[in-house]
């Protein structure tokens, strides 16, 4: 298990190893690392991953989906990245889903329910691109990501996807 964390920078970088020290060591690099507002630089991720890590492996992406800039580059780069199996963690925004259920007596409520549902159906196609170009996907809210995780990888095990 190796692990990369970023934003506008590589923050921490565990090439892959094997055995029990190696998951106490990214415990220990996650405990010290802070959340930041900083945009991702996903291509500079996608570059260490071509030239540091030479053999096919798991690549778990934990990212949301918030703008098409980010939709357009996210999918460039995972048409580039052949060599890896790419598992993309797409959380979703509860808040979003609950503006579209919200009741329409509130005020503003039908236009913040017409923009949360064009976001919405945005958010799917760019995530159905993803899944045509090979990436498999979880789309999940946060408290829902860890027991689907867990599923998958027990599925890509099995299937021998690596």
């Amino acid at each position: 298990t190796g692990l990369i964390a970023f934003d506008r920078e590589i923050r921490a970088f565990l090439p892959p190893v094997g055995g029990p020290a190696a998951s106490r060591h990214i415990l220990q690099v996650i405990c010290n690392l802070h959340a930041t507002l900083e945009e991702p630089d996903y291509e500079s991720v996608f570059a260490l991953l071509r030239t540091r890590i030479k053999r096919r492996c798991l690549v778990i992406l934990f990212s949301n989906l918030v703008d098409e800039a980010t939709a357009e580059l996210l999918q460039k780069l995972f048409a580039m990245q052949q060599r890896h199996l790419l598992l993309w963690i797409c959380l979703r925004d509860p808040g979003i889903e609950a503006m579209v259920d919200q009741s329409p007596e509130q005020p503003n409520a039908s236009w913040e329910q017409g923009a949360a549902a064009e976001l919405l159906l945005w958010r799917r196609k760019v995530l159905d691109q993803a899944q045509s170009k090979g990436v498999l996907l979880i789309d999940a809210a946060p408290r829902e990501f860890t027991p689907a995780l867990l599923e998958r990888y027990l599925e890509i095990k099995a299937r021998h996807l690596l």
